[in-house]
């Protein structure tokens, strides 16, 4: 294990300090290293044999002594109790003052010490209190439990970086902490506990320092002080071949950090967007391409989610980085390159199809985002490679059902032949094949953990992917009510209650209304709606079905105000006893009010005594002249903001619709599909001029380029030297060359 790090010193140092404490646990002290050493030295030389040289020895010596002085430091330590003498003095401490207290005298020495750094420490007491509480149990561990230490100073290191605490301050922390146990613990915190604590922090703070200053390079610090100028000029001097690399991960302290992540988590918008662009931007230099793509989509799995939540305006940016236009145009047709490989999702990486790029755009993407180019085409490869076909499929099936239905119990409700009774018999039949599919699928979801909130009577709750969406939530209810119209139907089982009649009919009591006419009528109108959504096939339907659903909110909060009004003229008219049947019920007289508002009222309901009359006035005006006139400006006025944004709503509904669509596709089908995309193959900018893989190309009409996304040739082409160790030229650096030239040129003539 050492020897791995023989080139690290730092690490190999943590190791050995990890590896002391399970050596001492077995029996090893400080006298027994010089043996282990002598023996290590004998084994390599006797396996080594005639290849063992004195030279070798010498060098064998000089490293053990390196190892065996850092392990003696922490055997020291070990040996002499300073382990079981800190952790009394620590757990007196915590007896002796409450957690606040405590808390208040390290950071009162602390702005003692070092009152520079106080402006670091925003949170309420309280929850410092707590903080240096939980640095000290940290500290304490380095000495109990090395290896959980080193697992915790990671993430620690991290987080006190993106504060900005620089590796100076330990120094004045760890005076702090002394200071602050000497304080508390008074005349016990005797000369042996203060060496005790003074080893502990010094080599506590050496691991600190290095961790601390290893994360402070120009990236880093550019993006903890949120300068995006510093960051432009700290990656001018990255390596092209390494450019990527150091936008999407940087080791700090055995830590991988992203300065994507941080900027876009730490809602730094400039460099976030930056970053992106540069990662996005194709460069050329003689040898070959540069494009930061895929190491930005393979190191930050789940970017698209992330971004739509944290930072969504930087979606379309993302975007106009997975295309390129041609400059010219051949026999009318202009080249497009989408780079959608990522976006389209890789079926074994993106099993739930919910969590692909398409799933996350529909559940918390903004509806103008599906008018972008990229996502266009991304929606129409899936759309037209199986979300089309298996749709068609099934509102095939769904509209037989409907077919069938209204034939066999509308038009042939009260018909008991042959011919009525199969076709009912029927749709019960299709119902139970639909029910126990949708149940199929509604169970696999649950097992598989796939849910999503939906609001249930204002109620939010967790259901399955399937039931979140209205339309099969209403056909799952649908085919339940079909199966029950079906199975009870009088002319298959006449125990039910109707008698037949002759010819095979029924006979109906008069005035009969049976639960069961209720529940088909009811089942009717269910189906019928549902068919509206064989139309969304249309985007203008579909867009207009949106703007209703979206207007409905405005009708309801309105029409509930007009109900709340009706109900209050109806009982002030029932109990001054109007004539014209106002004072039979308050029911009668609320449907009074509302035959009178809509013109269709009995001429006896308008010959109401003074009182009455004056209360009816109020209530037309109230509600026929205001309210009904307020709702018609609120719709025109909503459907006017809806109109921009319809489009992009028609097209996420077809989205939403082909994620759908994929869920049920069998995972070898959908390789299938991922194969038959060709991403692998490389996309030519030019004949004979490929350029990186991972997208497909398509020959779009010049009327392309009047398209405000349309860039023509976004290739930067570099020329001179191309090794990849050299950075790319900045444009910094080139305006610097050019200012002295440009000075002289308009630099005044003198005579």
């Amino acid at each position: 294990i050492v020897m791995d790090f023989l080139w690290e010193p730092e690490q190999m140092n943590e190791r050995l300090v990890c590896m002391t404490k399970c050596f001492f646990e077995l029996g090893v002290r400080q006298l027994h290293l010089e043996t282990i050493g002598n023996a290590i030295c004998f084994s390599i030389e006797r396996a080594l044999a005639d290849q063992w040289q004195p030279v070798m020895k010498d060098a064998w010596q000089w490293f053990w002594k390196m190892i065996s002085d850092a392990m003696a430091a922490a055997l020291d330590v070990l040996e002499s109790g300073d382990v079981e003498l800190i952790r009394a003095g620590w757990e007196e401490a915590k007896e002796s003052r409450p957690s606040e207290e405590l808390g208040d005298i390290f950071f009162k020495e602390l702005a003692r010490i070092a009152p520079h750094v106080t402006h670091l420490f925003k949170r309420p007491k309280r929850i410092q209190a707590l903080q240096f509480i939980n640095v000290v149990e940290m500290l304490l561990c380095f000495n109990e439990d090395p290896e959980q230490f080193f697992v915790d100073l990671k993430p620690l290191t991290i987080r006190h970086i993106k504060y900005g605490v620089k590796a100076d301050y330990a120094r004045a922390f760890g005076m702090t902490v002394l200071n602050g146990i000497s304080q508390v613990l008074g005349d016990k915190f005797d000369e042996r506990s203060k060496k005790a604590w003074g080893r502990l922090w010094t080599r506590v703070s050496s691991c600190v320092t290095r961790a601390l200053n290893v994360g402070s390079n120009l990236v880093i610090v550019s993006l903890v002080q949120d300068d995006i100028d510093n960051f432009i000029e700290a990656m001018d001097c990255v390596p092209r071949g390494e450019r990527f690399e150091t936008l999407t991960k940087i080791d700090v302290n055995g830590e991988v950090v992203s300065p994507l992540d941080w900027s876009v988590m730490g809602g730094q918008a400039t460099i976030a967007m930056w970053v992106i662009d540069d990662l996005c931007a194709i460069r050329a230099d003689r040898n070959t391409y540069y494009y930061g793509r895929e190491t930005m989509f393979e190191t930050h799995p789940g970017l698209v989610a992330k971004i739509c939540r944290q930072m969504p305006h930087l979606v379309d940016s993302l975007l106009n980085g997975l295309m390129w236009h041609a400059s010219m145009v051949v026999d009318t047709r202009v080249r497009v390159n989408y780079y959608v490989r990522e976006l389209y999702g890789v079926p074994a990486e993106t099993v739930d199809t919910w969590t692909s790029t398409l799933g996350v755009l529909v559940q918390h993407g903004d509806p103008a985002i599906f008018n972008h180019p990229v996502v266009e085409m991304l929606l129409h490869m899936k759309w037209s490679r199986f979300g089309l076909i298996l749709y068609l499929t099934i509102q095939v099936w769904y509209t037989i059902m409907l077919g069938l239905f209204t034939y066999g119990f509308a038009q042939l409700s009260d018909d008991c032949s042959t011919v009525a009774t199969t076709i009912r018999q029927t749709v019960g039949g299709m119902s139970a094949v639909t029910l126990a599919v949708q149940t199929a699928v509604v169970g696999g979801q649950s097992h598989r953990g796939q849910f999503q909130a939906s609001r249930l009577l204002g109620v939010k709750v967790k259901v399955p992917r399937f039931l979140a969406n209205p339309w099969n939530s209403a056909r799952f209810l649908s085919s339940m009510m079909l199966i029950v119209v079906t199975f009870s139907d009088e002319c298959t089982f006449p125990a039910w209650g109707r008698r037949q009649g002759g010819a095979g009919m029924l006979v109906r009591e008069e005035e009969e209304l049976s639960w069961r006419t209720i529940m088909v009528a009811a089942t009717s109108l269910f189906m019928w709606v549902q068919f509206m959504q064989v139309l969304v096939l249309s985007n203008a339907v579909a867009a207009f079905i949106y703007s209703v659903g979206r207007m409905a909110r405005d009708v309801a909060i309105n029409f509930t105000v007009i109900a709340v009004i009706v109900v209050a003229f109806g009982t002030c008219l029932n109990i001054l006893r109007q004539p014209g049947g106002y004072a039979d019920d308050i029911g009668s007289s609320m449907l009074n009010i509302v035959r009178v508002i809509l013109g269709v009222g009995e001429p006896e309901q308008y010959h109401l005594d003074g009182w009455g009359l004056a209360a009816l006035i109020i209530a037309i005006v109230m509600i026929a002249v205001c309210l009904i006139n307020i709702l018609v400006a609120q719709l025109v006025s909503s459907y006017g903001v809806l109109a921009t944004n319809a489009e992009g709503f028609a097209k996420m509904n077809r989205a939403y619709i082909c994620v759908e669509m994929e869920s049920f596709l069998p995972m070898r089908y959908r390789l299938k599909c991922f194969d038959e995309c060709g991403f692998d193959a490389p996309l030519e900018f030019d004949s004979s001029d490929e350029g990186p893989s991972g997208g497909i190309q398509v020959l779009c009409p010049s009327s392309i380029r009047t398209h405000p996304k349309y860039v023509p040739d976004r290739v930067i082409r570099f020329t001179g030297d191309a090794s990849p160790m050299d950075p790319w030229p900045s444009n910094k650096v080139e305006d610097e060359e050019d200012a002295p030239n440009i000075l002289k040129d308009e630099a005044p003539a003198v005579d």
